[in-house]
């Protein structure tokens, strides 16, 4: 199941199935049986797709957020400390589940390394969208971009069991809700001022940026690389 990730997405709907078929080979059928094979199934579905698919890629963000934009250090810092840090975690398990005979543990550990292993080839989609092709949904170029893609929110929402109808009309007083934060990579230009630093502009690419310093000719003038919230989401979400 993890390894087949990276084929699509939709093999995940797949594990109730296999949970099924788990149950009828190893256990007595019963009604109760069944209704708590299914429960598990769900959860199991749900702990996948939600805590590995999307909630690991929400925290190498927040990995690289911290680094980058707090600690002024390098991009992707904090996607290789993130990185670092998963794979002594899982080893560590591993190798310490196998000492003490935990087979269960062992077992669930090596299940993660393996959909992280068919997670991985996801890669490919930031790799792609750095080459800025024609069709770039979300311009997954980070990881913050990559848990938009994933979210699926470039095919935008509906509600499922409440909420507005098909021409329900806006909202008069706030039209529109801002979306979440869409951070960018960015070459910033900021100066000294005492004890703060302003930026002064922000670049796409670091050429343009050191363009703009030797112009200006200002000493003061620093390069700094940062996320920078571009505000496309700002009043994009109809109230």
């Amino acid at each position: 199941m993890g390894l087949s990730i990276g084929v699509h997405l939709l093999n995940l709907l797949a594990i109730p199935a296999i949970a099924l078929v788990y149950f009828f080979r190893k256990y007595e059928f019963s009604i109760m049986g069944l209704v708590v094979t299914g429960v598990i199934s769900i959860l199991l579905l749900g702990m996948i797709q939600i805590g590995v698919i999307q909630g690991l890629i929400h925290l190498a963000a927040k990995f690289e957020l911290f680094f980058v934009n707090s600690m002024s250090m390098p991009f992707n810092t904090g996607i290789a400390v993130y990185l670092l840090f998963l794979i002594a975690v899982i080893s560590a398990v591993v190798y310490y589940s196998r000492q003490k005979g935990w087979w269960a543990v062992n077992t669930l550990a090596l299940s993660v390394a393996m959909i992280l292993i068919g997670y991985s080839s996801f890669t490919t989609i930031v790799v792609r969208s750095s080459a800025n092709p024609p069709m770039d949904e979300n311009d997954p170029e980070n990881f913050f971009q990559l848990l938009k893609y994933l979210n699926r929110e470039q095919y935008g929402d509906r509600p499922l069991a409440f909420g507005q109808f098909w021409d329900s009309p806006l909202n008069l007083e706030t039209q529109y809700k801002d979306g979440g934060a869409t951070w960018v990579k960015s070459y910033s230009v900021k100066e000294e001022r005492g004890t703060r630093v302003k930026r002064i502009k922000s670049f796409k690419t670091e050429a343009a940026a050191v363009k703009f310093i030797e112009e200006s000719g200002n000493p003061k003038f620093l390069l700094v690389e940062e996320y920078v919230n571009s505000g496309e989401k700002k009043a994009s979400i109809p109230n």
